[in-house]
């Protein structure tokens, strides 16, 4: 098992996660299981469902259980049974058990929903307290995902900085800004004098950090 958190949201922790499986080689795509935990009161009957939608293997199997910000305190109860007593049951008694084949990648949300004000890492970690004092003992690593376009000082000693691959939409997203920056977007009554993306320069890291500074200060 590996708990995943970050600092600040939409840094890219189910892609680093993603990464992960692919990286692991599955037999079958059907060994990696999406598990969704995103309403205050946890689906025990779904998320079983969801654990033995996976047919029985001796291979590894990997469940990604994703707990949103509208997640409930349950969630502590439903961790504690899946790691600590390593079953769970339905209400009409369908059982799914820990296997030593199974793993599980845990993706933690960076703010919480259910308040009226903003919150932090730390109240995320005291909502989910499971994975706070009781989960020391289970020798259960965290690994915090960092945005390298963020200057945010790591809370763990281990952590993924994730890079920044742009496509041709995000270049010609940075390539706009930089033009609407400098003022090239205009129309000069000549087409050919027109600003055309397809010739404009080539953005630097530098100038990607001064734009966001100057369109996107909070990013």
């Amino acid at each position: 098992m590996i708990v995943f958190f970050s600092q600040r949201s939409c840094v890219g922790k189910s892609y680093v996660i993603s990464q992960k499986v692919k990286s692991l080689n599955l037999k079958s795509s059907d060994h990696f299981v999406h598990v969704p935990i995103n309403t205050p009161v946890v689906d025990i009957d779904f998320i079983v469902d969801r654990f033995l939608s996976v047919p029985l293997s001796n291979d590894l199997i990997v469940f990604h259980i994703n707990i949103s910000s509208q997640a409930g305190k349950d969630v502590n109860t439903l961790m504690f049974q899946l790691l600590v007593l390593r079953y769970i049951t339905t209400s009409k008694g369908r059982s799914f058990r820990v296997r030593k084949n199974h793993a599980f990648l845990v993706e933690l949300p960076t703010q919480l929903c259910n308040t009226h004000k903003t919150t932090q890492l730390k109240e995320v970690f005291d909502w989910f307290y499971f994975f706070g004092e009781q989960i020391r003992g289970l020798n259960v690593p965290f690994l915090e995902i960092v945005d390298e376009m963020r200057v945010v000082r790591p809370r763990d000693e281990h952590f993924i900085n994730n890079r920044l691959e742009l496509t041709k939409k995000e270049f010609f997203v940075w390539q706009y800004l930089d033009a609407l920056d400098k003022g090239l977007l205009k129309t000069t009554g000549n087409a050919k004098d027109n600003w055309n993306y397809a010739k404009h320069q080539d953005i630097t890291k530098p100038r990607m950090d001064e734009l966001i500074q100057t369109y996107s200060p909070r990013g």
